[in-house]
Protein backbone atom coordinates (compact mmCIF):
# COMPACT_ATOMS: atom_id res chain seq x y z
CA UNK A 1 0.00 0.00 0.00
CA UNK A 2 1.25 3.46 -0.99
CA UNK A 3 0.41 6.04 1.66
CA UNK A 4 0.22 9.95 0.23
CA UNK A 5 2.94 11.55 2.09
CA UNK A 6 1.47 14.01 3.48
CA UNK A 7 -1.86 13.68 6.09
CA UNK A 8 -3.90 16.05 7.17
CA UNK A 9 -4.69 16.27 10.67
CA UNK A 10 -8.12 16.42 11.79
CA UNK A 11 -7.90 17.11 15.60
CA UNK A 12 -9.74 20.12 16.66
CA UNK A 13 -11.50 19.95 13.03
CA UNK A 14 -15.50 21.07 13.66
CA UNK A 15 -16.19 22.57 10.10
CA UNK A 16 -16.27 20.01 7.18
CA UNK A 17 -15.57 21.98 4.65
CA UNK A 18 -12.12 22.41 6.20
CA UNK A 19 -12.02 18.85 5.09
CA UNK A 20 -13.68 19.22 1.51
CA UNK A 21 -11.41 21.85 0.57
CA UNK A 22 -8.61 20.47 1.36
CA UNK A 23 -9.33 17.25 -0.46
CA UNK A 24 -9.85 20.08 -3.61
CA UNK A 25 -6.97 21.34 -3.26
CA UNK A 26 -5.64 18.14 -3.46
CA UNK A 27 -5.33 16.08 0.04
CA UNK A 28 -5.37 12.42 0.03
CA UNK A 29 -4.98 11.39 3.36
CA UNK A 30 -6.99 12.63 6.23
CA UNK A 31 -5.54 11.21 9.50
CA UNK A 32 -8.33 11.29 12.50
CA UNK A 33 -8.74 9.63 16.04
CA UNK A 34 -11.56 7.86 17.77
CA UNK A 35 -10.76 10.62 20.41
CA UNK A 36 -10.97 13.28 18.81
CA UNK A 37 -14.94 13.12 18.20
CA UNK A 38 -15.43 14.52 15.11
CA UNK A 39 -16.27 11.52 13.07
CA UNK A 40 -19.54 13.03 11.75
CA UNK A 41 -17.45 16.04 10.84
CA UNK A 42 -15.05 13.60 8.47
CA UNK A 43 -17.84 12.13 6.92
CA UNK A 44 -19.35 15.16 5.66
CA UNK A 45 -15.88 16.95 4.76
CA UNK A 46 -14.87 13.79 2.51
CA UNK A 47 -18.82 13.07 1.69
CA UNK A 48 -18.59 13.40 -2.30
CA UNK A 49 -15.19 12.50 -3.08
CA UNK A 50 -13.81 9.41 -4.49
CA UNK A 51 -12.89 7.35 -1.59
CA UNK A 52 -10.77 4.94 -3.82
CA UNK A 53 -8.23 8.20 -3.66
CA UNK A 54 -8.87 8.43 -0.66
CA UNK A 55 -6.69 6.79 2.48
CA UNK A 56 -8.69 8.15 5.37
CA UNK A 57 -6.23 7.00 8.82
CA UNK A 58 -7.59 6.63 12.52
CA UNK A 59 -6.56 5.60 15.88
CA UNK A 60 -7.80 4.15 18.77
CA UNK A 61 -6.71 5.50 22.66
CA UNK A 62 -4.76 3.28 24.42
CA UNK A 63 -7.32 2.24 26.56
CA UNK A 64 -9.80 1.14 23.92
CA UNK A 65 -10.41 -2.10 23.60
CA UNK A 66 -8.82 -4.23 21.11
CA UNK A 67 -11.32 -6.51 19.37
CA UNK A 68 -11.76 -6.53 15.98
CA UNK A 69 -15.41 -4.45 16.56
CA UNK A 70 -13.87 -2.16 18.38
CA UNK A 71 -11.00 -1.44 15.87
CA UNK A 72 -13.80 -1.07 13.21
CA UNK A 73 -15.80 1.38 15.21
CA UNK A 74 -14.63 4.78 13.54
CA UNK A 75 -14.18 4.15 10.61
CA UNK A 76 -17.78 2.86 10.85
CA UNK A 77 -18.49 6.16 12.58
CA UNK A 78 -17.51 7.98 9.51
CA UNK A 79 -19.14 5.90 6.96
CA UNK A 80 -22.63 6.39 9.17
CA UNK A 81 -22.48 9.98 9.31
CA UNK A 82 -21.64 10.35 5.64
CA UNK A 83 -24.54 7.72 4.76
CA UNK A 84 -27.18 10.13 6.83
CA UNK A 85 -25.55 12.90 5.15
CA UNK A 86 -26.38 11.85 1.57
CA UNK A 87 -29.75 10.41 2.92
CA UNK A 88 -30.82 13.47 4.07
CA UNK A 89 -29.33 15.80 0.87
CA UNK A 90 -31.75 12.88 -0.48
CA UNK A 91 -34.93 13.81 0.84
CA UNK A 92 -34.21 18.05 0.04
CA UNK A 93 -33.84 17.28 -3.27
CA UNK A 94 -37.11 15.02 -3.30
CA UNK A 95 -38.66 17.67 -1.75
CA UNK A 96 -37.39 20.54 -4.35
CA UNK A 97 -37.99 18.43 -7.03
Amino acid sequence: MNLPPVGLGTMGVTDSTVLSTAIETGYRHPDTAQIYDNEAVVGAGIDGADRRQLTVATKLWTDSDSTPSTRCTSTARVRTATRKRRSRRSKRCARRG
